[in-house]
């Protein structure tokens, strides 16, 4: 279902931003639920290493611009590794 003009619907264009996601280890919303509000996520994982949970910090794009991305994600990667290993 589309919910913006941003929403991916196209089952390849999917496949391929879960490649990426998985890849890089994070995931960013470029508004795609929401018009003019950006996400980043990050999995935790069970001893298995199945994602379990995940958590994200939001923000109008205004504010959490895209230069900015690389280095939230650093952390929330860094901060969701840590709440996975203390499982």
């Amino acid at each position: 279902k589309r919910f913006t003009d941003t929403t991916i619907t196209d089952g390849r264009k999917l496949k391929a931003e879960l490649k990426l996601i998985r890849t890089r280890g994070y995931a960013v919303d470029e508004g795609e639920h929401q018009p003019g509000i950006r996400c980043v996520g990050a999995p935790i994982r069970d001893r298995a290493g199945r994602v379990i949970a995940g958590m994200s910090v939001s923000g109008p794009a205004r504010q959490l611009r895209k230069d900015q991305v690389g280095e939230l994600a650093k952390i929330l990667v860094h901060h969701s590794k840590m709440v996975t290993a203390k499982l």
